[in-house]
């Protein structure tokens, strides 16, 4: 069965588990598949338009709601625009227009989690499998939800952090290890390990990074005497940032960097990936100006001159760029945004009165023609207001301001009046190709909506 709409593409409807007319039913046509005993699956036949980068915004490009009696987990970013995440599946949506280009949803089936690789092109889904200890993994084409791959897996382990690259799932192994290991994301096959050698005289394991950026995977260890136990609260601590470029296809080592320093305390290790994966940023003690980090470039391990850290207690970091970072600051009812290059040298400037309850809320997301940010807090009670969308752009001028029609669900409002923490039930900024997505920061959202 196929459904082609007014614009000519086509969505091949598979349904399985269908109960009509007392009988139960398969459809299968145009290649769709079946892996699930109950499940619903379209997939988009037609030409794919590849979505463009939104870099400012001006007004609402389309409004979308959940299925009735569901929530929305989630939205990742796909190729073709925004993936929302359901409890039972996915739907794809075009990022422009906001129109559903394809679902796969399995209503007697609980969804684990739901991943997209670093590029978009695939989303992975885990479901809890019919055995207690099993899960079922099932792996989509993002573009037009056509089946990758679909087998068993093993719950032991559900609770290791797990990083994907576009071909391969990276498991962090537990008990304190340092390295990782790589099953193929279509298969679940196994793909290459890697086991890391901790730096001479380095002292015990504490904590480890990884990141994934084109084709290298890097993975960042601190080993410090100890291991970060018994150590006096202020004691300088010798220790040890071990960093490693591994190739993402075969796990070969392509680089290494052993980064010795001394700190007041053991902390993990932080990666920031600047937005057009040119640079690293590696870090220890966190982004407010104390710790150590360093610049490196991924694909080789050299170390960049400059720096990309706050100047100073009221100014912090909120993005990394190719060339430099953007901080911003705020203080007597104003907010400034500054873009400077790493070595600290002036490029952008933005300057724009605060937002009620400014310091505890997300700074905004960061483009080449300025900053998208959201104003939600109501003053003086520190509520839940209405949400508005703010466009700062680097050329000045007065911000542009577009209303969103957003609400939280009231049946799992978490009351925030007279709360000094507005990240609760704050609404949120995913950036998808086609447009920038508002929904709920919890996972309890029945709306989202597109800005471009």
């Amino acid at each position: 069965m196929v459904v082609t709409d007014a614009g000519g593409s086509g969505m091949c409807l598979n349904r399985v588990g269908v109960v009509a007319a007392s009988l139960l039913f398969s459809v299968v046509a145009g290649g769709c598949s079946a892996p699930f005993s109950s499940h619903e699956h379209v997939t988009h036949t037609g030409r794919i338009e590849q979505a463009p980068e939104v870099t400012s915004v001006s007004h609402v490009a389309w409004e979308w709601d959940a299925p009735e009696g569901r929530v929305l987990r989630d939205v990742l970013a796909g190729t073709g625009g925004a993936i929302m995440v359901l409890s039972d599946g996915v739907i794809g949506l075009d990022g422009t227009t906001g129109t559903e280009q394809w679902r796969y949803r399995s209503p007697d089936d609980s969804l684990v989690r739901a991943e997209a690789t670093p590029e978009g092109s695939t989303v992975v889904l885990t479901y809890r499998g019919k055995d207690e200890g099993e899960l079922d993994v099932v792996v989509l084409e993002a573009a037009t939800g056509e089946l990758r791959g679909q087998y068993p897996a093993s719950a032991d382990g559900g609770d290791q952090t797990t990083t994907l690259t576009e071909e391969a799932r990276l498991v962090h192994p537990d008990e304190g290890s340092f390295g990782v290991e790589a099953t193929l994301v279509d298969t679940g096959e196994p793909l290459w390990d890697f086991v890391g050698r901790p730096p001479k005289e380095a002292g015990q394991f504490f904590a480890q990074q990884v990141s994934t950026v084109q084709d290298m995977v890097v993975v960042s260890a601190v080993f410090a005497d100890g291991g970060g136990e018994g150590f006096e609260p202020g004691a300088e601590v010798d220790q040890v940032l071990s960093v490693v470029g591994l190739d993402a296809h075969t796990g070969e080592l392509v680089w290494h960097q052993e980064l010795p320093y001394v700190f007041g305390r053991v902390a993990e290790p932080g990666h920031t990936l600047s937005q057009g994966g040119e640079v690293l940023l590696v870090e220890v003690g966190g982004a407010s100006g104390e710790g150590q980090r360093w610049l490196l470039d991924p694909a080789t391990g050299e170390q960049l001159s400059g720096g990309a850290f706050s100047q100073g207690q009221e100014r912090r970091r909120v993005a990394l760029l190719g060339n430099g970072y953007v901080e911003k600051a705020q203080g007597q009812g104003r907010v400034q945004y500054w873009v400077r290059g790493f070595d600290g040298a002036q490029r952008e400037h933005v300057e724009v009165a605060a937002r009620s309850g400014e310091r505890y809320l997300h700074p905004g997301v960061v483009t080449d023609q300025g900053v998208l940010r959201l104003d939600y807090v109501t003053e003086p009670d520190w509520a839940r207001g209405e949400v508005g969308a703010e466009f700062l752009s680097w050329d000045g001028g007065e911000a542009t301001v577009v209303p969103v029609d957003l609400s939280p669900n009231e049946s799992l409002l978490v009351d925030i009046e007279g709360s000094t923490n507005a990240d609760v039930d704050a609404p949120r900024l995913v950036p998808v190709p086609g447009s920038f997505v508002v929904t709920e920061e919890h996972e309890a959202s029945v709306r989202a909506v597109g800005l471009s």
